[in-house]
């Protein structure tokens, strides 16, 4: 990530935002958020359920971010938190939203997708494909209902 973060300042970016590919169902409303906040705030990051985040944003690269984070933990969050404390850089927090890290990380986000749909949101097609994949006869979701590819 720092490596990632370096490069799009080092390409002359004024801003840049780094998202997990591991939260399929992230709302747009919060990559808007995160660009606009950052025209005041210094960073801008956006935790999960479990401990980590789902994505950072700056405005230049904070030094040593992301050195010495417990990665994979559930301190990620609160460990990054402190580190910007420590450098005294503002901070600008997103909502809540989830990632899948874990198997049962799958089951929430089956029984996501049909809401979306219902919400008139089209679910990402890739995402019900891999679900199908890894669930080949239907992906459940809480409803009783199956999320099924249209292909």
């Amino acid at each position: 990530m720092a490596e990632a973060m370096a490069w799009g300042f080092g390409e002359g970016f004024q801003k840049v935002v780094l998202i997990g590919a591991d939260s399929p169902t992230l709302p747009m409303a919060f990559l808007r958020e995160a660009l606009d906040r950052l025209e005041t705030d210094r960073t801008v990051l956006g935790p999960t359920f479990d401990g980590g985040y789902y994505l950072i944003g700056a405005r230049d690269a904070p030094p040593d971010l992301f050195k010495n984070i417990a990665w994979g933990t559930d301190r990620v969050f609160i460990d990054t938190l402190n580190r910007l404390k420590e450098q005294n850089l503002s901070c600008h927090l997103l909502p809540f939203w989830y990632d899948i890290d874990r198997p049962s990380d799958l089951d929430l986000l089956a029984a996501h997708l049909p809401f979306l749909a219902r919400q008139g949101q089209p679910p990402p097609e890739r995402t019900l494909q891999a679900l199908q994949a890894i669930r080949p006869t239907s992906t459940p979701a809480s409803n009783g209902h199956s999320v099924r590819s249209s292909s």
